[in-house]
C-alpha cells in the first residue's frame, strides 16, 4: 500500500494521479480510479477519495460521466484547455465587480532573455525593464501573477516605470500604446506562478501573453500573466439556500 502524509492525504493523491497523468501513465480516455479503489490503495476513508475525484474534475483532469459504464475518465489536453478557459471566463466578470489590486512584487532592468527579446524585437540581453506584480481580489487573496517586459529605453523617458509603486490606471497607458494582440492558453503552473497563487505545482491556470503596440507597430511592452479561475454551480435544493 503506498505511504502518504496523513496531514492532507486528498491533495497527495491528487498530486500521484495529476504526475500520473503527466507521464502518460493514465492516458485521454483512460477511467480513473474509482473511489473503492482509492480507499483501497491508500487506506482513506471515502470522502477523502471522493474529494480527490472532485479536485481533479474541477481541474479539469478528469470529467464524469454517468451510466452503467460511467466513472471519472481523463482528459485530453485539449478537454482540459477548454475546462479550464471555460473555468476562467466564468470568473472574469466576478473580478471586475470585485476590483483588482495590483501589488508590484519587483521592478528594475535585466537583460533580455530570448523569449523577451524576440517579442519586444530586441537583441538578447539588451537592456529591458521588468515589472513583476501579483493581483490580488477584493479579499486580499492572490487570483493571478503576472510580468510585464517593456524596452529598456523607456526608463529615461518614463522614469515611474522603475519604482515600486503601482500605477494608476495602466502600465500600456503610460507608455501611449494604442494597439496590441492578446493569446492565452491553458498550462500547468510552474512552480514559481504556483508558489505566488497558493497553488500546487501543475495545477492548470489560464497563462495570457499581451504585446502592446504604438501606431508604427513597435512593441512597447510585453506582459505574461497567469490567472486561475473557478465555475461554480448550484441545482436542486442547494440551488435555493
Amino acid at each position: 500500500m503506498p505511504k502518504i502524509n496523513r496531514e492532507s492525504p486528498s491533495q497527495q493523491i491528487a498530486s500521484r494521479l495529476r504526475r500520473a497523468i503527466a507521464a502518460g501513465e493514465l492516458k485521454a480516455g483512460d477511467k480513473a480510479p474509482t473511489t473503492r479503489e482509492l480507499m483501497a490503495d491508500y487506506g482513506v476513508a471515502a470522502a477523502t477519495a471522493h474529494r480527490v475525484l472532485k479536485t481533479l474534475q474541477a481541474e479539469g483532469y478528469l470529467v464524469a460521466r454517468p451510466g452503467r459504464s460511467g466513472g471519472s475518465f481523463v482528459t485530453s489536453e485539449q478537454e482540459r484547455s477548454r475546462i479550464v478557459a471555460q473555468h476562467a471566463e466564468a470568473t472574469r466578470a466576478d473580478r471586475a465587480s470585485l476590483g483588482d489590486q495590483a501589488k508590484i512584487l519587483e521592478a528594475g532592468t535585466a537583460d533580455a532573455s530570448e523569449e523577451v527579446a524576440t517579442a519586444l524585437g530586441v537583441k538578447v540581453g539588451a537592456p529591458v525593464i521588468y515589472r513583476h506584480r501579483i493581483h490580488l481580489d477584493a479579499e486580499g487573496e492572490p487570483m493571478a501573477r503576472s510580468t510585464s517586459w517593456l524596452p529598456g529605453d523607456l526608463a529615461e523617458s518614463v522614469p515611474q516605470l522603475l519604482t515600486g509603486e503601482s500605477i494608476i490606471g495602466d502600465t500600456s497607458s503610460l507608455v501611449n500604446a494604442s494597439g496590441g494582440e492578446e493569446k492565452q492558453q491553458a498550462v500547468a503552473a510552474p512552480a514559481s506562478v504556483a508558489d505566488a497563487l497558493q497553488l500546487e505545482e501543475g495545477a492548470p491556470v489560464i497563462v495570457g501573453r499581451t504585446w502592446f503596440q504604438d501606431d508604427a507597430g513597435r512593441v512597447l511592452e510585453y506582459r505574461e500573466i497567469y490567472s486561475v479561475g473557478w465555475l461554480e454551480a448550484r441545482w436542486g435544493s442547494a440551488a435555493r439556500k
